[in-house]
């Protein structure tokens, strides 16, 4: 069996981002009315590290938004805030 090899970054359609964070919405707020807040809460931290790194946008180029990034974080609002 050969070993995976990761690439750098991973780059995603503006609809395939969106869907992603829909997702983590969703998946986050059936666990917390199933019980599972600490499952809950890892989902948060995966959403907030995704929303930071889209609002961060390509580091490689210039004047990316990255200062915007920071004021993002903690914002956790995640209540149908990537609807299309």
């Amino acid at each position: 069996m050969n070993p995976l090899l990761f690439a750098a970054s991973v780059r995603l359609t503006k609809g395939e981002a969106f869907s992603a964070c829909q997702a983590l919405a969703d998946a986050d707020r059936c666990l917390l009315h199933a019980g599972h807040l600490r499952e809950a809460d890892a989902l948060g931290d995966l959403f907030l590290l995704l929303e930071a790194r889209l609002v961060a946008g390509d580091p490689d180029r210039e004047g990316s938004g990255a200062g915007e990034a920071q004021s993002s974080v903690g914002s956790y609002s995640m209540e149908s805030e990537f609807t299309q």
